[in-house]
């Protein structure tokens, strides 16, 4: 994105570039965040994004939201492994299926799941998972031609029990 802006100020081509952060969530324990933007330098389609973060404010550390569920509920990156240092985060590469189905039954349009084909993509597409009062909330990192499917997935702490580690449901704990 700097190249994209240092164009544009060189050279006075047209572009933009914007993002929001906001809180979806603070208590005394917990800050939720959503980084979200879109940004175009030229070429045929702009750029979008939507991420989360879920801070411990105890100990000022990002959290680790993958670590809130049970081996096997989510999968992960091969290359995971080589990373050095390891990342705050693991980068979340799919979804188990039973997992999958408890997340595309909460899905908000279903037409659009349907016509997106998100239940054919759901397993195998990259995830970030943020934090609600209502229980973690889910977002696709669709390719950005089908970053229009994108929404976000709040799964009810009921609905995602049976995938819950025990710092999971600690985390699920501490907002009640």
């Amino acid at each position: 994105m700097g190249q994209c802006v240092g164009l544009s100020l060189n050279s006075g081509f047209g572009g933009y570039d914007g993002n929001l952060r906001e809180p979806i969530l603070i208590t005394p324990r917990w800050l939720g965040i959503r980084d979200s933007g879109s940004s175009y330098c030229g070429g045929a389609h702009p750029n979008h994004y939507v991420t989360l973060a879920v801070y411990d404010r105890i100990s000022g550390a990002e959290a680790d939201p993958a670590a809130w569920f049970k081996q096997g509920a989510l999968t992960f990156y091969d290359f995971e492994a080589e990373l050095d240092p390891k990342p705050a985060k693991r980068p979340i590469a799919g979804l188990s299926e039973p997992l999958a189905k408890v997340l595309l039954a909460q899905w908000p349009v279903r037409d659009a799941a349907d016509e997106c084909g998100v239940s054919e993509m759901i397993g195998s597409t990259s995830w970030v998972i943020g934090l609600t009062r209502e229980g973690p909330v889910f977002v696709p990192q669709f390719p950005h031609v089908m970053f229009a499917c994108t929404e976000e997935v709040v799964l009810p702490w009921k609905a995602v029990r049976p995938f819950l580690s025990d710092e999971g449901r600690a985390v699920r704990d501490s907002l009640r």
